[in-house]
């Protein structure tokens, strides 16, 4: 079974204005940065490989919660343990399929930030955990 978890990237001056950013590779804010550099991955889940979006604002928030480089790759395949730094567009549409939610009516979750979204694949059935897990503050 593979364990895969979502974790949002950080706020952009994009998305405090309600701008979508879509493509465009708009960069954290401060605000952002200083937050994430607070928090870190979960004991369970700081050895986990590390991929994100090749835009600069999930790279970066890849970089700040977990001190080290992500690596980037449109494929995401046969990965355990894994955390994929994304864009909520994605993050809906994986929970969406693992909720078995037909965007019909309010969603059965609510993509927030500083939260890991923990969906398992088990062949073609994708298996959301009840709950997201949180960042921890960093220690150090």
């Amino acid at each position: 079974m593979i364990r895969l978890a979502l974790l949002r990237h950080g706020h952009t001056a994009w998305n405090r204005a309600g701008r979508i950013q879509g493509r465009s590779d708009i960069a954290l804010d401060d605000t952002a940065r200083a937050e994430l550099a607070a928090q870190a991955l979960p004991k369970d889940w700081q050895g986990a490989d590390l991929w994100s979006s090749p835009l600069q604002r999930a790279e970066e928030t890849a970089r700040l919660v977990t001190g080290r480089a992500p690596r980037t790759s449109p494929a995401l395949i046969e990965m355990n343990d894994s955390v994929a730094v994304c864009h909520i567009g994605i993050m809906r549409m994986i929970l969406a399929r693992a909720h078995r939610w037909n965007f019909d009516g309010p969603a059965p979750f609510q993509v927030k930030r500083n939260r890991l979204f923990v969906v398992e694949v088990d062949g073609a059935a994708l298996i959301p955990w009840h709950a997201p897990v949180r960042l921890e503050k960093r220690t150090s």
